[in-house]
């Protein structure tokens, strides 16, 4: 002000405003504006700051996104940073926590950052079955799977990736274990199909009927002949 009453003017009328920039009782603005030639004792009005205009923060917590967001306007500050969490102490698309705290005294304007409550991500699931369980040596079988929340989907056993519900045809050597593992963004669940194979029947060498029923063939009967057909015995007997 001593610079106006030096200048051969005088004080104008003095008002207030808040700044968030002029610092409290620093000149915002003037009138006539600086360098304007005007007659000596002229008047040259004020405004003053208040400094910057302090607002309490409300508590948002637990609120929807919606709810916090007017909550936060209604202030006078501004929506910061959003980032989500797994929180399964609070519902989904509410807030679990803020920045600054709730009932803090912060210039308007100020940016409060929130954390958004979002589902838990569950495990996959899958069904896995087989057409049949059980398999005689060089038969095949169907194995079939239906999955929920996958991503991604495989069988072992030379298998490969395959489609997240579908089929295919398996004719393993031996009894064989095969694993479904589906992958998601909830994490990994697997799921096991054993085939029992029936290992095949070696057939008995023509002329005999084999290690269990030779006790049964006559001490005094030799084979002359085998019909593996219907399975039985021809003897030829020693005459003398």
């Amino acid at each position: 002000m001593a610079a106006i009453t030096g200048s051969d003017l005088v004080i104008g009328a003095i008002s207030t405003a808040y700044s968030a920039t002029v610092p409290e009782d620093y000149v915002i603005s003037q009138n006539p504006a600086a360098g304007t030639s005007v007659v000596q004792s002229s008047a040259v009005d004020l405004v003053i700051s208040l400094g910057s205009v302090v607002v309490t923060v409300p508590d948002v917590t637990g609120e929807t996104q919606t709810a916090a967001l007017t909550a936060i306007i209604e202030a006078g500050l501004t929506l910061g940073t959003v980032s989500t969490e797994n929180n399964e102490a609070v519902p989904a698309d509410h807030i679990i926590s803020q920045t600054p705290a709730a009932g803090s005294s912060v210039q308007k304007g100020t940016a409060v950052d929130l954390v958004i409550s979002i589902r838990p991500s569950l495990p996959p699931d899958a069904a896995f079955s087989a057409g049949s369980a059980t398999i005689n040596y060089g038969q095949s079988t169907d194995l079939f799977w239906i999955t929920t929340g996958g991503q991604g989907v495989s069988i072992d056993n030379g298998i490969g990736s395959v489609v997240l519900n579908g089929s295919v045809t398996v004719a393993p050597l031996h009894t064989t274990t095969y694993t479904l593992t589906v992958t998601g963004p909830g994490g990994t669940t697997g799921k096991a199909v054993t085939i029992s194979v029936h290992a095949a029947v070696e057939p008995q060498p023509e002329g005999s009927f084999g290690e269990n029923y030779e006790d049964l063939v006559p001490p005094d009967a030799t084979i002359g002949q085998y019909d593996p057909k219907r399975f039985s015995l021809i003897p030829v007997w020693c005459m003398t």
